[in-house]
């Protein structure tokens, strides 16, 4: 609770950035409208498992 001056103004600098950073992703923010409400998620596999074959 006892900050110095120079926290506090470090404090409310990181707070005006992170309020900037939010503000910039809400504009690009893009909001489709589908008519049958349905949310669809398309992923892309990070990994992909292969069957392994023992030729013996």
């Amino acid at each position: 609770i006892n900050e110095t001056p120079a926290q506090k103004a470090a404090k409310r600098r990181k707070l005006s950035e992170e309020a900037q950073e939010a503000d910039d992703l809400k504009k690009r923010l893009e909001i489709v409208q589908d008519k049958d409400n349905d949310v669809f998620v398309e992923a892309t596999p990070l990994a992909q498992k292969v069957p392994v074959m023992d030729n013996q």
